[in-house]
């Protein structure tokens, strides 16, 4: 949490809040899963073959992005606003 502490001091500094929610809605997992996590999700920890299966996300398109073009536009402008915010 050290990281944390100097990220808050740091806004502190500037004049700034850091805005977070009441509920957790991540979780940095590492590199490993732990045995809380495997709990979780419902795994034993030493069971091969049980493993947790992936799920697959099939996303449509949304309908502005099928214009032609749009992409591009979109794209633009994500990255000026970006250029705005965060410069």
């Amino acid at each position: 949490m050290g990281a944390m502490v100097e990220m808050d001091n740091a806004f502190d500094q500037l004049g700034l809040l850091r805005l977070s929610t009441v509920k957790r809605y991540t979780r940095h997992l590492g590199n490993t899963l732990s045995q809380d996590v495997l709990d979780e999700i419902g795994v034993a920890e030493n069971q091969p073959g049980n493993t947790p299966q992936k799920k697959t996300i099939h996303r449509k398109n949304p309908i502005l992005l099928r214009i032609p073009g749009s992409h591009r536009f979109f794209t633009a402008l994500y990255r000026k606003l970006f250029d705005i915010l965060y410069r």
